[in-house]
């Protein structure tokens, strides 16, 4: 369970699709759109959207992972053309990134840290540090 929370995995993951991680990726999250709530109720945590985000100066890339946090199949490219804005920002306990393409506005929300996983707090430090390469990708 959470083989994607193993930096180890994490590695072999990305080399598999012919990229290399270092500090450059974190663990977040998209949460459904607020009608969900209103639909669904507690059945609405089905709906949250888990992601390793790797940030490279050209591009971003969001691997999904299974509600078991088990990497899946597919996974999305984001070309720094298509990037038209990255925005961060900073809260008390987590980032909100949003990134705005020419197709659509994404929203992920990425813990400062997280228990029993210690390279959360560094990438997420690197990550700030760097921009996000916010000031690369985006337009």
């Amino acid at each position: 369970m959470n083989e994607a929370l193993k930096i180890e995995n994490i590695k072999e993951y990305f080399a598999a699709i012919d990229r290399t991680v270092t500090t450059n990726f974190t663990y977040g999250y998209r949460e459904p759109r607020k009608r969900w709530f209103l639909l669904w109720g507690a059945y609405t945590a089905f709906k949250y959207k888990y992601y390793i985000i790797a940030f490279y100066p050209d591009e971003i890339v969001l691997a999904p992972l299974s509600a078991m946090g088990k990497f899946k199949e597919d996974y999305q490219v984001i070309p720094k053309e298509a990037i038209q804005a990255i925005e961060v920002k900073k809260g008390l306990m987590q980032y909100k990134v949003t990134i705005q393409t020419n197709e659509e506005k994404i929203k992920l929300k990425c813990n400062k840290f997280i228990l029993n996983t210690p390279w959360q707090k560094e990438n997420t430090i690197y990550l700030e540090n760097n921009g996000w390469h916010a000031e690369r990708l985006g337009r």
